[in-house]
């Protein structure tokens, strides 16, 4: 399975747990550390070297331990909820 193919079948997948007004971006990153205490990753993009700190490593149901080096699909996880302020006339 291709990149892409991956992504797609990743997006899908997070799509159906995500909340309305969620939005989700996919990004390749290579795994820079692991702290498996706190369940979290540091990834490297691989398009412009910017470091993502701390990365969940799962939702609860599912925790994956990837190896250092190892390339990885992540979400960024974007909320749209929009408030009107309320102003008194």
């Amino acid at each position: 399975m291709g990149l892409t193919q991956a992504a797609i079948e990743f997006r899908q997948a997070l799509e159906q747990r995500l909340k309305a007004g969620q939005m989700a971006n996919i990004r390749a990153v290579v795994c820079k550390s692991v702290d498996w205490d706190d369940m979290t990753m540091v990834g490297t993009g691989g398009s412009d070297d910017l470091d993502f700190l701390d990365i969940s490593l799962g939702f609860g149901s599912v925790n994956i331990k990837p190896v250092v080096g190892s390339d990885c699909l992540i979400a960024l996880i974007v909320c749209w909820y929009f408030v009107s302020p309320c102003i008194p006339l």
